[in-house]
C-alpha cells in the first residue's frame, strides 16, 4: 500500500497600502445595492414573499447574526440584504446577498464557509441539494438555505435570478494560484486576513502568533500526499 498523509499549507503576503488605496477610480460605477439584488416574489411560481427585504450595515449586522459578526468584519463587510420566501408547504427560504469591499473579500467569505459539493451556478457554486446553496460573484457573496427540503431546480432558479444581475468580473486573489498543484484537495483552499478565519481549518494560539491583520493575505489548503502522485527526489546513490 502506498503512504498517505494529510497536510495542512499556509501562506501569507503583506500588503502595504498607499493613501489612495481606498479611493474609487474616476468613472468606475458605484456597487449595486445587495437589496436590488434580491430575487421578486414571482421567480419560482408557488412562492411568496414572507418577510420583506431587510438591510444591514455594520452598525446592526449583530441583529442578524448574533454573535457571528465578526466573522463577516473580518472580510471587510459593507451591507447584506436580507429576505424570506415561502412555498404552498410551508417551506422557507432565507435568502441573503453579502457585500464586501473586493472581490477577494468575496471569495474569502465563501471559502471560509465552503461546506457542501460543487454546484454550476455563479462561481464556485456549493451545495447541499436542496436544501443550500452559495456562491460569489464580484464583491458580493450569495447565500440560500430553506428551512425543509425543497425542489432543487427551485432553489437554484432563486439562485440564477441572483447571479443574472450580479457583475461577472472579478477573480480568486492571486495568492491561491500560488498553491502547489501537487496533492492539492479540491475546494479545500481558505482566503483569509485575519486570525479568526483561519482557526477552524488550522489552530495554530489563542494569540496572533502571524501578526494577522486587515492589511495581511492568506490562504490556509488542505494536501493529501500519496506516494505516486507526488514527484520523487533524484537519488544521488551510484550503481
Amino acid at each position: 500500500m502506498k503512504p498517505y498523509w494529510r497536510l495542512t499549507l499556509l501562506l501569507l503576503s503583506a500588503l502595504v497600502l498607499g493613501a489612495c488605496a481606498g479611493s474609487t477610480a474616476a468613472g468606475k460605477p458605484a456597487p449595486l445595492s445587495p437589496a436590488a439584488l434580491l430575487p421578486p416574489d414571482s421567480t419560482v411560481s408557488g412562492w411568496t414573499v414572507a418577510q420583506p427585504a431587510q438591510t444591514f450595515s455594520h452598525d446592526n449586522l449583530y441583529n442578524l447574526v448574533d454573535g457571528q459578526a465578526d466573522s463577516f468584519f473580518a472580510y471587510n463587510f459593507e451591507s447584506v440584504a436580507t429576505e424570506r420566501y415561502q412555498n404552498a408547504s410551508g417551506a422557507l427560504l432565507n435568502v441573503q446577498i453579502w457585500q464586501v469591499a473586493t472581490p477577494a473579500d468575496a471569495f474569502g467569505l465563501f471559502t471560509f464557509n465552503r461546506a457542501g459539493a460543487a454546484a454550476a451556478v455563479g462561481k464556485d457554486g456549493d451545495t447541499d441539494p436542496g436544501r443550500r446553496l452559495t456562491f460569489w460573484q464580484n464583491q458580493y457573496y450569495v447565500y440560500l438555505n430553506a428551512s425543509q427540503s425543497v425542489p432543487d431546480d427551485q432553489l437554484v432558479s432563486f439562485a440564477l435570478s441572483v447571479v443574472s444581475k450580479l457583475p461577472t468580473n472579478g477573480d480568486p486573489p492571486a495568492l491561491v494560484g500560488r498553491l502547489p498543484p501537487n496533492g492539492l484537495e479540491p475546494r479545500s483552499a481558505i482566503f483569509f486576513h485575519a486570525a479568526m478565519s483561519l482557526q477552524n481549518e488550522l489552530w495554530l494560539s489563542d494569540d496572533n502568533i502571524l501578526g494577522l491583520g486587515p492589511t495581511t493575505n492568506g490562504v490556509v489548503a488542505r494536501y493529501s500526499y500519496r506516494e505516486s502522485t507526488w514527484p520523487r527526489r533524484p537519488s544521488n546513490r551510484m550503481c
